[in-house]
């Protein structure tokens, strides 16, 4: 059996020398490689999209009760800046920062509650283009929200720092602090967990409230509105910095905990 197996083998090789491959012919092979290569562009499955249009392809990802709770939160405030109960509209400001919050946790946070993060991390637009796109979308809402909130609180006589120490500053603070846990725990973090620790954040808020309040009563209006002005552009600036240091980071495994940022 062996040698018939030898002998098989060896006709294999002598019919193999004898029809040797043909040779390549060169001009065929650019004229292969130049129609793969139009058909490949011509191909509209990655189709290029504009800035504005990936805002509104990410937009159509988020829970329609979202856009409906910022329309809730703005309502809510119109309508205790317009009511006689003056503590209404001071609790509607202090509780306007969480709840925005809150929804910008939501729509971030479900890439790990939903176990997503690991696949989103390799599609087209990756883990941190698709954080940087949310938050933007995300944050120009919050932006609108807390605009239309100022305008109506100054029609009803609110004074600009009162807004600013209800609700902005502590906006930004909370925000600053749920996107640094998200960076920190990543795919560890737990949603309730994080409802938890800015709801603990807001609360202990409230007395700083009354820092401002000495202030004004000490040293005068003008001391305070510099105060507040440059607290609130602290703020911002430390907000902006965990949303890019957000949007930087590429893996959220366990193990990069104990591993640099990138």
């Amino acid at each position: 059996m062996n040698r018939i197996a030898k002998e098989t083998e060896k006709q294999l090789h002598e019919l193999l020398k004898s029809c040797p491959p043909p040779e390549p012919d060169t001009e065929r092979r650019k004229t292969y490689l130049a129609r793969l290569t139009a058909a490949a562009e011509e191909m509209d499955y990655l189709r290029q999209e504009s800035f504005f249009q990936r805002i509104l392809s990410t937009g159509t990802s988020f829970s329609g009760w979202t856009w409906a709770a910022h329309i809730v939160l703005l309502l809510l405030f119109y309508t205790s800046a317009f009511s006689e109960d003056h503590s209404l509209l001071t609790a509607i400001s202090l509780g306007l920062a969480p709840g925005l919050v809150l929804l910008l946790l939501y729509e971030l946070s479900k890439t790990f509650g939903n176990h997503m993060w690991e696949m989103e991390s390799v599609c087209r637009y990756n883990l941190p283009q698709l954080f940087f796109l949310r938050l933007t979308l995300l944050g120009s809402m919050d932006f609108v929200v807390l605009i239309l909130c100022l305008v109506v609180f100054r029609m009803t006589g609110g004074l600009l720092w009162q807004f600013a120490v209800y609700t902005l500053l502590p906006f930004f603070l909370l925000s600053s602090f749920c996107l640094f846990l998200l960076r920190r725990l990543g795919s560890r973090c737990h949603p309730a967990g994080l409802v938890a620790a800015v709801l603990l954040a807001e609360f202990l808020w409230i007395p700083f409230t009354e820092i401002f309040q000495r202030i004004q009563s000490t040293l005068g209006d003008r001391i305070l509105n510099s105060c507040v002005c440059t607290a609130t552009l602290a703020a911002l600036i430390f907000f902006l910095g965990n949303a890019v240091f957000l949007c930087r980071k590429k893996h959220y495994d366990p193990a990069d905990s104990m591993q640099p940022e990138y």
